[in-house]
């Protein structure tokens, strides 16, 4: 049995911020390993606290 993989606030930004660059959603999820909707709950809890809108 797979063991979860636990990403971290970090991962999770740079996960999203792969999308912002023109990605599409299957292709993050393929190359992440992620499913679909965990990438939506990701982008709708972290853009919503403002966290996607700072500048590195």
């Amino acid at each position: 049995m797979k063991t979860r993989t636990k990403f971290t606030r970090e991962n999770k930004i740079s996960i999203l911020r792969e999308l912002e660059n023109g990605k599409s959603a299957a292709q993050v999820c393929r190359e992440n390993g992620i499913h679909p909707s965990m990438l939506s709950k990701w982008n709708r809890i972290l853009s919503g606290s403002g966290i996607l809108n700072m500048t590195d």
